[in-house]
């Protein structure tokens, strides 16, 4: 039954807009930074600086939604400490230092090494510390003079009492103690059973020293040190101290834990499992804490914990392989490392999952993605590395890609791309290394699969236009009739296929090495070579739209590459995207000018991209992220002008809901309870907009959004969107 609205979203006004008419692209993901994050530093809660590889300097202000980034003149930046939102300090393969809150930054001289910590007691007087070395400046950073310890381990914990009393210690497990500033250090004590990252004391008395397995603690200014062992399971590699009870470490697999006891007991907020390494954590206060990591990652949490949230958008890796997009909201992409993505808002932000059955080698890739209708149910292929060798692998899930289970693996051989057909057929194609291809087909679900292969032949990729017609290419190309249970040679390229698109039965392309690009408009009984790329070229990726307007991508002379053709292919208009990375892999549009590509992350800016020109098709819902105490704007588009568009939400997810009286018997895809957030009128371009507020107690959990509008005697339904409700 449908409700009137009780406070997760509360109405404020309504209004329309336009959406710009010119082209525009959008990079999506991975944001804010695809490199190693090494350490992060918060000065409040909504502000934080996050330092990483290539010299990376990141900085928000809005609690990690959006980041700008800067490029210090080094290879790697591994530590950054502020003392306060003006004076801040960045260490790694150089010195860096910045007094008017970033906005200059200066190197440091004097010290040649590579450095790991860092400690500043006040303006002017701090200390860095690398591989067997510790470094003092009194000039804020301008300039060093550095010391030698008896050890070349590198120093990760680092602290001072006063200008002259502090301790540093290394990965080797041995605690230095100085009473002169850093001039002299002497060797205190040894651990018996783990390296030290993090030094902290609460006065001169009681202090904690961080490693890996466990901690140590002293209450009598270190002349005596207590072991306490970390959840089983769970390693540390940096830890901060917001009192003497609260602290965090981080560490392995995106391990999180805490202690609000001084670490007599710790709990794992976040369980190790698949997923980047964990570098660096900072709390501005009991509540705000951010850590950063493998990958760029960053999580965020604003409640001490409880729940932390990814500020990364996007998946890890090098690579992007696939798209698959079922609307202008519902969208997912494949990359390295057993990941994918999924949106359920059009990709204002890209949530990743670990998939079950990949692990987290760099060469363990997920190479097909394929999403029915509903948005639910749907699989994944690639390869994945096995302790016996590698294994051409399928799992599914079940919702939307939130979870996975793994299906099906062949050894020694790789899956390139799947099909969706219904509920209970898919198709995966690949290759049996040394033996040729492979299609393998399931007809209840996954829970078995048969070999359908027709040959040996090399498989990349696969398009079906209905259940029962579809193409595969590679070394060569089929056809099948039967959905999948028998295929006809059609076509053997001079070169290997990369991927192939039908726009309807009759009208598809294909492309691949070599500027390969063939089209065929009798549904493959004949393909046509065309000239329209050089040999310079590689096509990876191919979408059909209409008998006329197709989109390719690829690589032209170690430059991406992406181009339309609204004739048939007599000509291409290359589209500039304004970015530099090597190339592009995958291309997904739902009309001719709305689409996503994807392809290296490397260097930034590279990964997902959405390209719009007006309005998405269809009668169709879009929002940007749904925040805690801020606004959200929902648009609809595609209206008739004066149509009455009512917007619903859930907490209980997408499926088959209800078909209420009240909107004349239209079966909703939001799971009962739903609530009426309000209505809006579409103006005359069919736009309706409802701005509503996200309360700042809302739950942290997902929420589902659909409208629907009575046009003439019959209701219309938009797609759902699924944004999680994030804290700010």
């Amino acid at each position: 039954m449908i409700r009137i609205p009780s406070g997760i979203l509360v109405l404020l006004i309504t209004g329309s807009t336009l959406f710009a008419q010119v082209p525009t692209w959008e990079h999506q993901a991975p944001r804010p930074y695809p490199w190693e994050l090494k350490d992060i530093a918060m000065v409040s809660a909504t502000e934080a600086w996050a330092v990483g590889i290539e010299g990376a300097v990141l900085h928000t202000t809005d609690a990690g939604f959006n980041w700008t980034r800067i490029n210090l003149n080094t290879d790697s930046l591994n530590e950054v400490f502020f003392l306060d939102v003006q004076h801040g300090w960045a260490v790694g393969n150089g010195i860096f230092y910045t007094h008017d809150g970033g906005q200059t930054w200066q190197q440091g001289t004097g010290f040649l090494g590579s450095l790991y910590s860092l400690y500043f007691i006040d303006e002017m007087t701090g200390w860095a510390a690398g591989s067997g070395a510790v470094c003092r400046t009194t000039d804020g950073g301008a300039t060093w003079d550095w010391v030698s310890l008896p050890s070349i381990w590198a120093v990760q914990g680092l602290f001072f009492h006063d200008a002259l009393n502090g301790w540093c210690g290394n990965i080797d497990g041995e605690l230095y103690r100085t009473t002169n500033g850093g001039r002299t250090w002497e060797l205190d004590f040894t651990t018996a059973s783990t390296g030290i990252m993090t030094i902290w004391f609460a006065d001169e008395q009681e202090g904690w020293l961080i490693g890996y397995f466990g901690t140590y603690h002293t209450t009598d200014g270190g002349r005596f040190w207590l072991w306490e062992s970390l959840p089983e399971g769970t390693w540390i590699y940096e830890a901060d101290f917001v009192d003497r009870l609260n602290a965090w470490g981080v560490g392995f697999a995106m391990n999180i834990v805490h202690t609000d006891d001084g670490w007599e007991t710790a709990a794992t907020q976040r369980s190790p499992g698949g997923g980047p390494y964990l570098w660096g954590v900072s709390f501005a206060d009991l509540n705000h804490g951010m850590a950063v990591g493998e990958e760029g990652m960053i999580v965020y949490t604003a409640d001490g914990g409880e729940n932390w949230v990814e500020r990364k958008t996007g998946p890890s890796g090098s690579r992007y392989h696939d798209l698959h997009a079922n609307d202008p909201a519902n969208a997912w992409v494949t990359g390295d490392r057993g990941e994918i993505a999924w949106t359920g808002d059009g990709g204002a932000f890209w949530h990743r999952v670990f998939v079950d059955g990949f692990n987290e080698l760099e060469y363990s890739n997920i190479n097909g993605i394929a999403f029915l209708d509903d948005n639910l149910t749907g699989w994944a292929c690639g390869v994945a590395s096995q302790f016996y060798g590698d294994a051409a692998m399928i799992s599914k899930s079940m919702d939307g890609g939130r979870t996975w289970q793994q299906q099906f693996f062949h050894p020694e051989a790789v899956f390139h791309d799947i099909v969706a057909i219904d509920p209970q057929t898919a198709i995966a194609a690949g290759t049996r290394y040394l033996y040729g291809g492979l299609i393998y087909r399931t007809t209840n679900g996954g829970a078995t699969w048969t070999d359908v292969a027709p040959s040996l032949a090399l498989f990349t990729s696969m398009d079906f236009v209905d259940e029962m017609r579809g193409w595969v290419c590679g070394g060569l190309i089929y056809r099948t009739d039967d959905g999948g249970v028998t295929w006809t040679q059609q076509y053997t390229p001079t070169y290997v296929l990369e991927d192939i698109s039908f726009s309807d039965p009759q009208n598809g392309w294909s492309v691949g090495w070599f500027g390969t690009l063939l089209r065929t408009t009798n549904g493959g009984a004949t393909w046509t070579p065309l000239n329209s790329f050089t040999i310079d070229h590689i096509l990876f990726g191919v979408d059909a739209i209409t008998d006329d307007v197709a989109w390719v991508v690829g690589r032209n002379d170690s430059q991406e590459f992406v181009a339309r053709t609204t004739d048939g292919g007599q000509t291409w208009q290359q589209e500039p995207i304004p970015t530099d990375i090597a190339e592009w892999y995958d291309v997904t549009f739902l009309d001719e000018d709305y689409g996503w590509i994807t392809g290296a992350t490397f260097p930034p800016g590279g990964g997902v991209w959405h390209r719009t020109d007006g309005p998405p098709p269809g009668f169709t819902l879009l929002h940007d992220r749904v925040i805690r105490g801020r606004p959200i704007e929902l648009r609809v588009t595609g209206a008739e002008p004066g149509t009455d568009v009512w917007f619903l939400y859930s907490l209980s997810g997408i499926g088959e809901g209800p078909c209420p009286d009240v909107i004349g018997g239209l079966c909703l895809d939001l799971l009962s309870p739903i609530e009426v957030l309000g209505s809006a009128i579409a103006d005359g371009s069919g736009t309706a907009i409802l701005t509503v507020n996200v309360p700042g107690p809302a739950p942290i959990r997902e929420v589902h959004i659909q409208a629907v509008g009575e046009q003439g005697a019959s209701w219309i339904k938009t797609n759902t969107t699924s944004s999680l409700i994030e804290p700010q």
